[in-house]
């Protein structure tokens, strides 16, 4: 019996183990099969990262419209250029066309026989140490002038002379008179190129007593000014037109055609307080011709 016992006990210990195995076999299988659908769950988001891929597309297109903007201030920035005006300088007078023949010249140092003399209670003009001297006493006194020889008519030309403030103001004058002449019954007519001693120059005509400015006062830096200053004075006419120059430099040009011809003369006008006192040297003049009138 005991023997019995134990061949069962054997046999349900054997049974046991079956099932056990059996078991063990069951819960591996489990696991394969729910490895495939972690498998199928990687392939979604493969397929999902394509579309931003293609998103980046769209903004490279964009881009490209900007481009032929910049091209409309290229075109606009050429009008200003292609409508610069072009200046055009005038030349300058030339002080010698047409200048030919001596007409007169006197060295104002009284050898050609004519002292220029003049005297009043106002002014002395004489030579003294070989130049013509004008000397104003008062500054209340109006314009004084002396004239040359009154059987010279000179018409057109250049005439010239050099003028030397010795003692002069800002507001005195000093100047060159030309086709001058007196008239029938008293008084003068005459043309006269002036300076004033701070360094600007006027052209006037004085018809008996009555002054007409021609080209008033005109500063430039080729007159000098002041006391010890030296400016050579140069009128040219052809008719009724008039260039003038200092010290070779053109100043201004001027029409009237009132005084044909006549003789010569140095004017001088006080407008401070008397003292004035100027001396001419070298006084020269050519004939013009062969110039076409108001040109």
């Amino acid at each position: 019996m005991s023997k019995l016992k134990l061949s069962v006990i054997t046999l349900s210990f054997a049974a046991l183990g079956l099932t056990l195995a059996a078991c063990s076999a069951r819960s591996t299988a489990t696991p394969a099969s729910t490895q495939p659908a972690a498998t199928a769950t990687h392939a979604i988001p493969t397929v999902t990262t394509v579309a931003p891929t293609a998103t980046v597309v769209a903004p490279t297109a964009t881009s490209v419209p900007p481009t032929p903007t910049v091209a409309a201030p290229t075109a606009t920035a050429v009008v200003p250029t292609e409508a610069a005006p072009t200046e055009v300088v005038p030349a300058t007078p030339d002080p010698n066309e047409g200048v030919g023949d001596l007409i007169y010249a006197d060295p104002l140092d009284g050898s050609s026989g004519w002292n220029w003399g003049f005297s009043d209670d106002a002014v002395q003009f004489g030579v003294e140490n070989g130049q013509l001297v004008g000397s104003m006493t008062s500054s209340a006194a109006w314009w004084r002038f002396s004239l040359g020889p009154d059987d010279l008519s000179a018409a057109n030309q250049q005439v010239r002379v050099t003028a030397r403030p010795v003692t002069c103001d800002g507001g005195d004058e000093y100047g060159l008179i030309f086709r001058g002449g007196e008239r029938a019954a008293g008084g003068y007519d005459l043309y006269v190129f002036k300076l004033r001693c701070d360094g600007a120059a006027r052209f006037e005509a004085v018809l008996d007593g009555q002054t007409t400015v021609l080209a008033d006062w005109t500063s430039s830096p080729a007159i000098q000014s002041g006391a010890g200053a030296e400016n050579t004075l140069v009128a040219w006419m052809n008719d009724g037109e008039f260039r003038f120059y200092v010290n070779e430099q053109y100043l201004f040009t001027a029409q009237d055609s009132t005084l044909s011809a006549g003789y010569y003369g140095f004017y001088l006008m006080d407008r401070s307080e008397g003292g004035l006192t100027v001396t001419f040297d070298d006084l020269l003049a050519r004939e013009v011709s062969g110039v076409a009138a108001g040109q």
